[in-house]
């Protein structure tokens, strides 16, 4: 009875056993039947895309995508003013390297960290498939697997990464052929050129330019390891999301290195401190668009935009979502602004070191200029738009701060036409003044938290003691008249008055409540104080800035429109405290401003050397700024169509030596000069205004006697100046001109 039992049991297991390697014989074959059908049009893919290898550099076959979702890719575009093309993203093309410009030790590290025996197995390695097999067990699954490179490209090229029996067995058909078509050195060098790292870039040589701004067979061996590291999970271990995570993995391949003899323990620690380095200096901050896009004319505005874009789209939307951005820029005014900032950095270092030489400057060398920069912001000042914004002297994988937006510096002596415009509004301890209002021009000593502040002008050889009228301090840009006027106004209103009109949130700390703040202590970039001098050419009410007027796709999705009053995207790009409507000033007192801020460029005004020097004659309006110890150079300033901010100095805020009459209003008249169309447009005067005849020598109403006269627009009810006394006569003129 048991022999019965025992033998119909085993006779059940053989017809069970018969069974199953029929259903595993028909599911193999299945799958193969599936792999043979796609077979064909794969390996052609295959074999296109290795033949480019050697003969392009770039292609536009994406191993590993269907040609289906490669269609549904479009590349984004951003649009000037006038819908020129300032940028367009790529959408399937990446770059190509052949593996004899591979430097060694890549390639060799992929084998080294990823299938050492690459070269001595037919795709498969056995020993590796079988610890993997127990470590699994073990681990519940948790191990990972033991893929040959083989395995790995059969991965990428033919299946869709879905962890599943049928997908292991398909990917073994794909393996053994991959395995019979092509070389080592052929499948090696597809790989390499097709691997995803990270950030939508496809191969190590689109890698390397994205990361590091360089081709990959200029790699070093730390930036080589890094790679090779993130090939196990390149978003996790990127060098852009997480540095730690990206160090460590970079740590271990480099120990591998040093274990195999390919650099020695002591070097891995000179490599990896030398590339963070570097990696820290050149200021990479992720998803650069810079290497990603067919046309890309203005890398500054582009990183901008896509900045931007970024805070509610992915990566993939921004740059392959079909998205059009349309903005305020006029790529002709970019385009020269770039070019004219520039030059103008180089012209200003070689005029710094001849400085340096000539007054015998020791400890200040050529290489101290290196990261000499500036930036320009120009502004229509009738609506806000945005015409030109230049972040540096060159956009680069290692220059890519957009300073004019992001870097927030002290404004020096452009604060001064702030002070002023509040002390004619207001008055001062209850008197009215006027731009011809005195004041003595000496040293006083101010009592600061019970310490001495005594500021002086700038002029070592300045001689002090004269009765100086507000205009000419401003023209002369006097520190002395500056603080005085200052120290008699309320700071803590005049603070939130600054806030106000460069649009910063009220709990801002970058406007202190000092009485250095006259001299220019705020922070603000060069965006933030062309939206500040709005207010003089607009009578008193600033504009914002605005660069993007809207974003939309071309499937006809409006995601943000600056026309619409409300946005359910991007509602950040105008700030919630935006009021179009108030006025800090009365349109009389801007315009007795603006008459101040054009004598900047008559002979002993701040900016009149530069205009010389620029061959530029425009009558326009202005304000230099000169930070202490010549830290920062500025030049603020507007005509009839624009406000333009231009700014200099160094990175790493140490002096450049030279006031920013020799460095940023040079610049900025330069770009006046260059970009501006003069059409007879002039900034309306206010009505109430009455003009008078005044002394250049005095500061009172000209008389007939007076040789040196200037006409100028008063608030018809604001006090104006005394008949000249220097030079008597019984009749005052233009009395009543108009």
């Amino acid at each position: 009875m048991v022999k019965k039992t025992l033998f119909l049991i085993l006779k059940i297991a053989i017809v069970i056993f018969i069974l199953a390697v029929i259903a595993v014989t028909i599911y193999i074959l299945k799958i193969y039947s599936d792999y043979r059908a796609n077979r064909e049009l794969i390996f052609n893919k295959i074999e296109d895309f290795s033949k480019s290898l050697g003969k392009y550099t770039e292609t536009d076959i994406t191993l590993g995508l269907d040609d289906e979702e490669i269609i549904r890719k479009y590349p984004s575009k951003f649009l000037d003013r006038s819908g020129k093309v300032i940028a367009q993203y790529t959408s399937n093309k990446h770059k190509l390297v052949p593996l004899k410009e591979l430097p060694y030790y890549l390639p060799k590290g992929f084998l080294l960290a990823e299938d050492h025996k690459f070269y001595h197995h037919n795709g498969f390695n056995y020993e590796r498939l079988i610890l993997a097999f127990f470590r699994n067990i073990v681990t519940m699954g948790k191990s990972g697997g033991a893929s040959t490179i083989s395995q790995q490209l059969a991965k990428i090229l033919f299946t869709k990464h879905e962890r599943k029996l049928s997908r292991k067995v398909y990917e073994l058909f794909c393996t053994l052929e991959l395995e019979s078509k092509f070389t080592k050195n052929e499948l090696l060098q597809i790989y390499l050129n097709s691997i995803y790292m990270g950030h939508g870039t496809y191969g190590v040589e689109d890698a390397s330019n994205f990361y590091f701004g360089k081709s990959a067979s200029q790699l070093t061996i730390a930036e080589a390891a890094l790679f090779i590291g993130m090939n196990r999970s390149p978003e996790y271990y990127s060098p852009i999301k997480d540095k730690k995570r990206a160090k460590y993995i970079q740590e271990v391949i480099l120990n591998k290195f040093a274990s195999e003899g390919f650099i020695t323990k002591e070097d891995t620690e000179f490599e990896s401190n030398r590339f963070w380095i570097r990696f820290s200096q050149n200021g990479v901050t992720g998803n650069q668009s810079f290497w990603k896009t067919d046309i890309n004319k203005s890398a500054y505005i582009t990183e901008y935009i896509r900045q931007i874009l970024n805070k509610e789209f992915e990566y993939s939307k921004v740059t392959q979502g079909g998205l059009i951005v349309q903005t305020s820029i006029d790529l002709e005014k970019q385009l020269l602004a770039e070019n004219i900032i520039k030059n103008g950095v180089k012209e200003i270092a070689d005029n710094i070191i001849s400085y340096v030489e000539k007054n015998k400057i020791s400890g200040y060398s050529e290489s101290d200029l290196s990261d000499l920069e500036a930036t320009l912001v120009s502004v229509d000042f009738e609506n806000g738009d945005v015409l030109a914004l230049v972040g540096g002297k060159g956009y680069s994988f290692g220059n890519q701060l957009n300073r004019a937006a992001y870097s927030y510096r002290q404004i020096g002596s452009a604060m001064k036409p702030f002070i002023y415009s509040i002390a004619l509004m207001d008055g001062l301890n209850g008197k009215e003044i006027n731009p011809f209002t005195k004041f003595k021009d000496e040293v006083v000593t101010y009592k600061v938290n019970g310490k001495n502040y005594a500021p002086k002008n700038y002029s070592a050889s300045h001689q002090y003691g004269d009765m100086v009228t507000l205009g000419d301090a401003l023209k002369r840009s006097l520190n002395t008249i500056a603080v005085q006027v200052f120290n008699q106004m309320d700071i803590k209103n005049f603070v939130h008055f600054l806030r106000d009109i460069t649009f910063q949130d009220e709990n801002s700390k970058r406007i202190p409540e000092v009485l250095s703040l006259s001299l220019g202590t705020a922070e603000l970039s060069a965006l933030e104080l062309a939206a500040a001098y709005t207010m003089f050419p607009r009578e008193g009410t600033p504009i914002y800035p605005e660069m993007i007027k809207k974003i939309s796709d071309i499937y006809g999705n409006v995601y943000y429109d600056s026309a619409r009053e409300n946005n359910s995207n991007f509602n950040f790009i105008k700030p919630k405290r935006f009021n179009p409507d108030k006025k800090y000033l009365s349109p009389q007192i801007t315009y007795e401003m603006i008459e101040m801020l054009g004598g900047v460029f008559q002979r002993d005004g701040t900016a009149y050397w530069a205009a010389q020097r620029a061959n530029y004659a425009g009558n326009d309006y202005g304000k230099s700024g000169t930070t202490q110890d010549y830290r920062d150079g500025w030049f603020a300033g507007f005509n009839e169509r624009e406000v333009v901010t231009v700014w200099v100095g160094k990175d790493d805020n140490k002096t450049i030596l030279l006031p920013s009459e020799s460095n940023a209003a040079l610049i900025w008249c330069r770009y006046m000069k260059e970009s501006m169309v003069r059409d007879g447009r002039k900034i309306p005067i206010p009505s109430d205004m009455i003009l008078k005849s005044i002394c250049k020598d005095s500061g009172m109403l000209s008389t007939n006697k007076c040789p040196n006269r200037q006409e100028f627009y008063f608030y018809i009810e604001s006090t104006v100046p005394a008949k000249c006394y220097i030079h008597p006569e019984d009749d005052v003129i233009g009395q009543d001109l108009w």
